[in-house]
């Protein structure tokens, strides 16, 4: 603490506005080019990565079926608001009063739609294995423990019954998702009153209001700068669908903000407590989010000279990032990991040093076509101003510098480190690997706004307030209608699936995925195996353990069959050798009987789609 005495934060150094240049008479003009530039590129490179490589991913089925189809539509309204004569329009303003209460609005219109959407869209259905996993950790949790025990007599079947993201212990006693634990600890905390769906509301309403503090201390004299940072996420389809979610990108969009507006301000217990928020950012759920949003700020302290908080920062930062990256080594039994090679490769230092020396080695054709896919997938899921304005704000925060400069940066930086890292996002509604980041893209835009706006006469002024009306109407009722629309159809046939292996009289239920699109991820069970049945991932079973479940008399096995009563995609290509044997196998064995046929009953049609590799 004595090293922070010799340099405590200074005010923001932010240009005065009235000193930026003239804004271009058709103000409306770079918003439709930026887009249209993004949205050919992007849609250029992702068709020509598609049809060169010739691989169909998860990816390719949102890009074609998903954005496509609404950058369309979004380009169409763009034209349209660009060439409207806006003199014509009625000119709208927010009134004073409402715009001092935009941030509590804000917070709370995005908290219900969150909520009501984890029930009406999501069918309180966990969709991809990370979102599963943050209820598979809770469990644990609330039974006293970090890791969960495996009962003796299913220790065997460890593998087969959670074969994804999922550490055991050396002894093979005990087990944990492969996920840090804070995101999973909140839900569970919420869950033990009945309330774990309320979590991603929580959080997202924290995250638009911290933004709109963060505003508030950048530009205080301009209260219509905070009310659009916030307006701009709560009419993002991104920020209110994956807040129905389990999902820790709407915690890491909410501490990413408060860390910022504690770590803008001047005292001591601000800075202590932007570490302390700091240390619950790193455990959220994987390490490398928050120092990628954090390292432009505490470098930008070094170049200042600040040499007491620079090192305060950065000795306090090293250290977390020390303890989450041992985290497994305290929790785990004995300090050992069941298959520690195959951990590493998904944790902390050994997944980024593996992932780094891959792509030194030999660089990957195909992370360019993902970028851009997932860029794609990012504006598409937006306010269509947030994009085109984040753009514009980016590039005036060069001259800007203090803490635009460093939000501009910690964007780039992300997107550079993913595209080495991870260029393949699985499964996401929008680019969730820059949803934390989207406080800073806000917070980038409202800077841009005020760069094209001011130097309006008050009559333009106000038409251009039309526009955002114009833009946010368009995002609530047309695009969240459709994106609504969408994952609902994604997740609908898998908790349709998930319910009959829930309601099949049997005590263990095989889950045979061959031909059918991510049918792996129905292997779910609780951490302590409470359940019944026990689900099981055939693939994964040695030939002695399937003719153990198949002699007992009580397994069923859940296959394509299964899969398209319920809706679920069919996946082309055969199975792997080891799958064809145990299919062989069961079929030889006479083994199991069909589960509950609650999925055939509803009468679904399956629908093509592309393989999980």
């Amino acid at each position: 603490m004595a090293a922070m005495s010799s340099a405590a934060p200074a005010e923001p150094n932010l240009p005065a506005l009235s000193a930026v240049p003239v804004a271009a008479p058709d103000w409306r003009a770079p918003l439709l080019t930026i887009w249209l530039a993004w949205m050919l590129v992007c849609l250029g490179i992702g068709v020509a990565d598609f049809v060169l490589l010739k691989r169909l991913t998860i990816a390719d089925l949102f890009f074609f079926q998903q954005d496509v189809p609404v950058m369309i539509a979004t380009t169409v309204f763009l034209v349209l608001l660009r060439f409207a004569p806006l003199h014509l329009a009625p000119a709208w303003s927010a009134p004073a009063a409402l715009a001092a209460r935009s941030g509590w609005i804000a917070a709370g219109f995005a908290a219900a739609v969150a909520g009501a959407g984890w029930f009406a869209v999501c069918h309180a259905y966990p969709y991809a294995m990370d979102e599963f996993l943050v209820g598979f950790d809770g469990a644990g949790f609330r039974h006293g423990a970090m890791t969960a025990p495996i009962p003796e007599a299913w220790r065997p079947y460890a593998f087969a019954l959670q074969p994804q993201y999922v550490i055991r212990s050396a002894a093979g006693d005990a087990w944990s998702s492969l996920y840090l634990p804070l995101n999973a600890l909140f839900r569970a905390g919420l869950d033990m009153v009945g309330a774990a769906w309320a979590a991603g509301a929580m959080w997202t309403a924290v995250g638009i209001g911290a933004t709109y503090g963060v505003a508030r201390r950048l530009w205080p004299e301009r209260q219509d700068a905070a009310a659009l940072a916030a307006l701009l996420l709560a009419t993002s389809s991104q920020v209110l669908v994956t807040a129905m979610t389990p999902y820790a990108q709407s915690a890491h969009l909410a501490l990413n903000m408060v860390w910022l507006w504690l770590f803008l301000r001047p005292d001591r217990l601000s800075q202590v407590a932007a570490v302390v928020v700091g240390f619950a950012i790193y455990g959220l759920h994987q390490v490398l989010f928050f120092p990628l949003f954090a390292a432009p700020f505490v470098l930008g302290l070094w170049l200042q000279r600040r040499w007491g908080l620079a090192s305060f920062h950065t000795l306090a930062y090293a250290v977390m990032g020390l303890f989450w990256l041992s985290y497994w080594t305290f929790v785990l039994p004995g300090g050992g990991v069941e298959g520690a090679a195959h951990a590493e490769s998904h944790l902390g230092a050994g997944f980024i040093a593996q992932r780094a020396a891959g792509m030194l080695a030999k660089l990957d054709p195909g992370a360019i076509g993902l970028m851009a896919r997932n860029l794609f997938r990012f504006a598409a899921w937006q306010n269509p101003l947030l994009p085109v304005l984040a753009v514009i704000g980016m590039t005036a925060a060069i001259r800007a510098r203090g803490p635009l400069l460093c939000l501009a940066a910690g964007i780039g930086l992300t997107l550079a480190v993913f595209a080495v890292l991870l260029p393949f996002q699985g499964h996401g509604w929008g680019y969730r690997y820059l949803h934390g980041l989207l406080g800073g893209a806000a917070l980038l835009a409202a800077f841009a706004w005020m760069r094209l706006t001011d130097p309006m006469q008050p009559s333009d002024r106000r038409a251009a307030h039309t526009v955002l009306a114009a833009s946010a109407v368009f995002s609530l009722a047309v695009l969240l209608p459709i994106r609504a629309w969408q994952v609902e159809a994604m997740i609908r046939p898998y908790a349709t699936a998930a319910n009959a292996i829930r309601h099949t009289d049997a005590e263990v239920v095989l889950v045979d995925p061959t031909g059918l699109f991510y049918a792996e991820d129905l292997v779910r069970n609780d951490p302590l195996l409470r359940n019944s049945p026990k689900v099981m991932d055939l693939g994964v079973l040695t030939e002695g353990q399937i003719r153990t479940l198949c002699g007992s008399g009580r397994t069923a096995v859940f296959g394509m069959a299964e899969g398209l009563a319920a809706g679920m995609s069919v996946s082309p290509g055969g199975p792997p050798p080891k799958l064809a044997a145990a299919r062989k196998l069961v079929a030889d064995l006479g083994c199991g009987k069909a589960p509950a046929q609650s999925a055939a009953a509803a009468g679904l049609r399956p629908r093509l789609s592309p393989s999980a590799s």
